[in-house]
């Protein structure tokens, strides 16, 4: 996508890899709603992969990639079996965390920075903790469950979602829509959620979110740097750390952001 050529054509791209004996929720989204979206208005494009290995999701996303013309955006939706490991193929297989974040990247770059990514599968927060902050960020924007969901939970948020969201800036209100379809009672008790890139890198780069979790990363940094130089202390060790988030939120938001990518097309106009 170049930020010179406007954007005339929104569509999604669903991958999914479910078993033959699963209800084929993402399939049934694209036959039945976004297929007769598409037919009445010819802005929108939706396509469909059904993949059963690593591999064949690759190629997936790198067809996606190819196809992808100047003057279009699109999202990626996901439709599989999720875990604390990554994605399960219907082939059996686990596609990392980092793998998975890997390939939206690729997509995202393309995308300059605007790619959308939703997930229709339990434990799809488990991702949080393979973000690498130093690298572009996979997304802008993902919609993950905090819970497990049911796959009529999945048709039926998705349907209101996808039935609003036609345009980026349709988000916020798609999103509203299938939590109020979607939840445990209240809508703040729904099981979906949306997560920007932005906060990620915040949350990431404080060492102060996560006492405990940050703790252990010092103690392990050094009980490593220990073992080669005895003159490091467990204080020397938390304020390189900490110095390293800090550099990190002041010089690699806008790397990890696009912005710098922005900046520098709009000095070129």
């Amino acid at each position: 996508m170049s930020n010179n050529v406007d954007i005339t054509r929104f569509g999604v791209a669903i991958i999914e890899s479910l078993n033959y004996d699963e209800p084929h929720t993402g399939y049934k989204l694209y036959q039945d709603l976004l297929t007769t979206q598409q037919v009445a208005d010819d802005t929108l494009f939706y396509d469909y992969y059904r993949v059963a290995t690593v591999n064949e999701f690759e190629n997936a996303i790198k067809t996606i990639i190819s196809k992808l013309k100047p003057n279009e955006i699109l999202s990626l939706h996901v439709e599989a079996h999720g875990s604390l490991e990554g994605i399960t193929m219907s082939s059996g297989e686990v596609m990392t965390w980092k793998k998975f974040l890997s390939l939206c990247r690729e997509l995202n770059i393309k995308e300059t920075g605007l790619l959308v990514v939703t997930t229709a599968m339990c434990f799809s927060l488990s991702f949080m903790a393979h973000i690498d902050p130093t690298q572009r960020a996979p997304f802008k924007a993902i919609v993950i469950t905090r819970r497990v969901v049911s796959s009529d939970e999945l048709l039926r948020g998705y349907s209101e979602f996808f039935s609003i969201y036609r345009n980026i800036l349709d988000i916020g209100p798609a999103i509203d829509a299938m939590r109020k379809e979607v939840n445990d009672g209240t809508v703040d008790s729904s099981p979906f959620e949306m997560i920007t890139s932005n906060w990620l890198f915040d949350q990431i780069t404080n060492p102060d979110r996560n006492p405990d979790g940050f703790r252990q990363i010092v103690n392990m940094k050094f009980c490593e740097l220990k073992s080669k130089d005895s003159s490091y202390t467990l204080a020397r060790v938390e304020l390189e750390i900490r110095n390293y988030f800090k550099l990190l939120r002041e010089k690699g938001r806008d790397y990890y952001s696009f912005k710098d990518v922005y900046d520098k097309l709009s000095k070129n106009e």
